[in-house]
């Protein structure tokens, strides 16, 4: 789907983050106090086959932003991209108690 010439389907699903997201940072599954307390969101086959980030520039969207988070703590410079300012309004919250420098960016990564 193009969603370039289907700006109503794009909208709706902005919209729908826009609502949903504080489901998805207050779940279980991303386990935002063990992270915020350090805890890395990177499985130990993970961490063994990266290489190292010091300084390495990484983009996520935010939607993902435990791994952003892991990833800054490993020392790569992070940029998070999302289309829902409620995500990045979280994202950045949370990395901020974190203590670890991410910048944010509100953009379609779909426009062509």
């Amino acid at each position: 789907m193009d969603y370039q010439t289907n700006g109503k389907s794009f909208e709706t699903n902005r919209q729908l983050w826009e609502k949903r997201t504080h489901v998805h940072i207050g779940s279980a599954f991303y386990e935002t106090e063990g992270i915020v307390a350090d805890k890395s969101s990177l499985t130990e086959i993970e961490e063994s086959l990266l290489p190292d980030l010091e300084g390495r520039d990484f983009t996520s969207a935010v939607s993902f932003w435990i791994d952003t988070i892991s990833l800054a703590r490993r020392g790569a410079i992070c940029t998070g991209l999302d289309f829902s300012k409620e995500a990045i309004r979280n994202a950045k919250e949370l990395s901020e108690k974190a203590g670890v420098a991410i910048d944010f960016v509100e953009a379609n990564v779909l426009i062509r």
